[in-house]
Parts: structure tokens; sequence; C-alpha cells
């Protein structure tokens, strides 16, 4: 039986998603407590890789199980043959009827958070097809209560739902969201979760040199040398660097996800929520109380000497390193150190030498996945 698993983690003291032979790994640890929980081997299939120290708000991945996990709020069991923890009473089956999942056709590619993606890439400007329906989908809380209390505090599991049995959280992944944020003043509450970077930038000049990702295909110009990637050729459809001024910290920044407000799911809702407020601009008030809203990302207020950059860029699939080369480049640029046009050039010239050393891994965040 398949079942897709929606989790978010801190990757600070990860040596990236992908299990590692000598390093510890968000996957590994995943694995270890659910083939515990459930009394069998478990491995995990990921929506893609994410490198060491960077965070995901957003995560999907797949295990089988040979026995069902039962979806109860108040029994101890988590298996259908009552071998998972506890000694309480079996818990009640849940509603396990499964649905095809959306399938395209296509080669295979290999990405930073796509290592491979079935289909024709086409996301599409509409809201996508979901893997599952709300009648497939079951809250399994039983399940994520044991799970939740014997991983670490830097791993978090959302959601848990059985699947058809060749649903695939890479194949059938049609389009990933990464987010990056950069603090213009240093912040002791953003030391691993933002990159503090103080020197003033030209927010305009940066999305003016975005805005050509959105023409290239080939991103050879940022793909990390060595990677075993079949192709380098991606499909951006958004790129662009919104300025939040605000000072409480680096927490209000993630109002973006909807991590500090009541909207949806938090972090975790999906990328058809993103898509219905439009740019990351339009979140609104999210409950935030005393630190006011986050509302529109406006430009800097006149006398306000601080604040949060944030990047969001949208593709079918991403190369290794690649976003944070993106971001580091996109930096030089807003320094005056390269115009928009010369940015232009470096994408077009396919050579990795061209481009600026990456930005820190700390700011980078994986915050939504199509399906």
């Amino acid at each position: 039986m398949r079942y897709f698993l929606e989790l978010s983690y801190l990757g600070t003291r990860y040596h990236g998603w992908q299990r590692q032979t000598n390093a510890s790994s968000v996957q590994q640890t995943i694995e270890e407590v659910l083939s515990r929980l459930l009394g069998e081997p478990i491995e995990l299939t990921g929506a893609g890789r994410t490198d060491t120290g960077v965070h995901a708000a957003r995560y999907v991945a797949h295990f089988d199980s040979v026995a069902p996990i039962e979806n109860s709020d108040d029994g101890d069991s988590v298996r259908g043959d009552n071998c998972g923890v506890g000694e309480g009473e079996d818990s009640l089956r849940g509603d396990n009827r499964c649905v095809d999942s959306p399938r395209g056709h296509g080669e295979c590619g290999h990405g930073e958070c796509g290592d491979n993606q079935r289909g024709d890439g086409e996301c599409g400007d509409g809201l996508p097809e979901d893997i599952h329906d709300g009648t497939a989908e079951a809250n399994f809380a039983n399940f994520l209560y044991h799970a939740n209390s014997m991983l670490p505090p830097d791993i978090a599991l959302r959601r848990v739902w059985r699947v058809a049995d060749d649903a695939h959280a890479r194949f059938d992944a049609r389009e990933r969201e990464y987010t990056y944020y950069i603090r213009t003043r240093k912040d002791p509450f953003a030391i691993d979760t933002a990159w503090c970077y103080s020197v003033p930038l030209d927010v305009e000049a940066m999305n003016r040199a975005a805005a050509y990702l959105l023409e290239a295909s080939d991103f050879t110009s940022f793909a990390k040398l060595g990677s075993d990637n079949k192709t380098n050729i991606c499909r951006v459809t958004k790129a662009e660097w919104n300025y939040v001024t605000s000072g409480a910290g680096a927490l209000e920044t993630m109002g973006a996800m909807n991590v500090l407000g009541t909207v949806g799911m938090g972090a975790l809702e999906t990328m058809s929520t993103m898509d219905a407020r439009g740019t990351v601009g339009t979140v609104g008030t999210v409950g935030m109380g005393a630190r006011g809203t986050v509302g529109a990302m406006d430009a800097p207020v006149a006398g306000e000497t601080f604040g949060t950059l944030v990047f969001t860029i949208r593709a079918d699939r991403f190369l290794r390193n690649m976003v944070r080369a993106i971001v580091g480049t996109l930096v030089d640029v807003g320094r005056g150190k390269i115009t928009p046009e010369r940015f232009a050039e470096i994408v077009a010239a396919r050579d990795l030498s061209l481009s600026s050393a990456g930005a820190p891994a700390k700011g980078l965040f994986l915050s939504g996945i199509r399906h």
C-alpha cells in the first residue's frame, strides 16, 4: 500500500534530504522512525533532493507499507495488524479509496528539488490536478502523533494519505517553488533561516535581471559542475524579489508562507492556494497580532533602514545549487557589480564560471510542490 507524506524540516543539522553513507540526512532520520513505528523496513522516495543546510516548508515523499496504516484519534495502534506502538485497541480504518495519479509523457530529468520529472512539463496557469481528492485523504492523526513524538524537533510530519500504487512523489511532481530570504541587517533570530546581508541592494535592478530567467531554457550557467544531470533545461515560470519592511524579526517574513498566520494549512498550504493569492505580496493580514500585518510586500518606507528581501522562483525542475547561484548573481546585480543586461548575457553564455558565488544555504526554503 502506498502513502504520500507531507512534512517540513529545518535543514541546519542535516546534510540534505538524501540518505548519506557517513552523514545525517532528513530521509534517513524519518525512515528509521517509520520503520520502528510500523514494524517493517520503510524506504522513502522524496520529491527531490535539497542540499546541506537547505530547509523545506513543504516537502512530499511516498513510502510503501505491507499492512494498512490505521486512521484513529484515540487508539494506540497505527497498523491494522496491531503491531504499532502501544497496547491499546486496534484503531479504526480510514477511507483508503485511491484515485489514479495524473501522468504525462516525456523524458525524465534531474534536479535540485526534483531529480526526475515525468510529464510534459506543461503545468499551465490554472490550478493543478491533485494526486488525491478529498474523499481519499485521511487525517491519520494517531500515526502522525506517534511519528512526530519520535522525530527530532526540527522535522515535522504534517499529513499522510493513501494514494494509488503507481503514484510517485518525484515523477508526478510538475512544478516546484523555492523561496530565499535575505535580512538587511544583523538579526540573531535569523541565524539559521536567512542570509543577513546589510549592503544596500537595488531591488528594481534585481527584478529586471530576474525577468530574463523566464525567457531562458538552458541553465548551465547556474548548474554545479560534476552533477549527474542529463539535461540543464528548465522552465522557470516565476522569478521575483519582494521587500518586507518590518522590524519584528526574521520570522515575520515567513508570512509569505503563512507560518505565523492562520490561513489554510500554514507553511504547508498547497500550491493551489499560493496560486489563488497571486504573488507573494498579496498575503494580507494573517493573524500576526501586535506584529502588524505582512500585507503587500511594499517598497522600503521612508526612514526604514531594514527589512527582508524575499526571492521566489518556480520551475518545473531545478538543477543542483541552481537557486543559490542565481540568488548570488542577482545580489551582485543589486550591488551594481553586474548590470541586468550583463546578467542576461551570463544566462545565455551557459558558462558556470561567469556566475557569482552561491548564496548561503541557510536562507533557502523549498516552499511548494505541485502534483
